[in-house]
């Protein structure tokens, strides 16, 4: 009997980031390639300044997906999620829910510079 072939998923699953457990759940609810995304993108933006709380020092963008500030408000709205000034003061399961909530309503196109897959 043959076997399946294996199907390699668009988005290597990279090695968990410190702390990356805060946000698990919200995985769950949504298609595997969004965890797996979401997961490069933070190891690629702010693993090794904070995750949840990291500050860019040349830019307004902060948490563990680097949303610049006037992009979260708007996008944390739309998500049904505002309330936080700025991404890195909002709890990880609300960045996760919101990057979750970009990324399957409006693409993966502001993280085009993390070379993480998604056609980015």
């Amino acid at each position: 009997k043959p076997k399946p072939a294996v199907v390699k998923p668009s988005v290597a699953a990279p090695k968990p980031a410190s702390g990356w457990s805060a946000a698990a759940s919200v995985w769950d609810d949504y298609p595997a390639w969004v965890g797996r995304f979401a997961l490069c993108v933070a190891n690629h933006e702010s693993m090794h300044a904070g995750l949840w709380t990291a500050q860019n020092p040349y830019s307004s963008a902060s948490g563990a997906f680097q949303f610049i500030d006037g992009s979260w408000r708007s996008y944390s709205r739309s998500a049904g999620l505002g309330g936080y000034a700025r991404a890195k003061y909002a709890p990880p399961v609300v960045q996760a829910r919101v990057f979750a909530h970009v990324v399957t309503e409006y693409g993966a196109y502001p993280w085009k510079g993390t070379h993480c897959g998604m056609g980015t």
